[in-house]
């Protein structure tokens, strides 16, 4: 698994993709998120590592003009060939579209 300081600039990397952006951490029983531009992302997603969580990949809205548009994710390539992560963020997508369609 990549450190959480090469997950960071992974993140900070594609940050000027989106409108927001984080990285997805997994627990058994929720998700956390460490978004891009929080001035103590690294110290999160480590505290996250600690407490068992496992980033996932990173999610989204990408830019749409001055609009935020789509729900993006992608999952890390660490995760890429274990399907677990895809099926969670998967699901995620799936809240994000509900919470969308009833007006949230």
């Amino acid at each position: 698994m990549k450190t959480a300081t090469k997950l960071i600039a992974q993140l900070d990397q594609e940050a000027s993709k989106f409108a927001t952006v984080g990285i997805a951490v997994g627990f058994l029983d929720q998700t956390e998120f460490v978004f891009a531009g929080q001035a103590d992302r690294l110290d999160r997603l480590k505290r996250y590592v600690q407490l068992g969580g496992e980033p996932m990949g990173l999610v989204g809205f990408l830019k749409n003009g001055s609009r935020r548009g789509d729900f993006h994710w992608k999952v890390f390539a660490d995760h890429q060939k274990t399907g677990w992560a895809a099926g969670c963020l998967r699901n995620l997508e799936g809240e994000v579209e509900r919470a969308a369609g009833d007006g949230a």
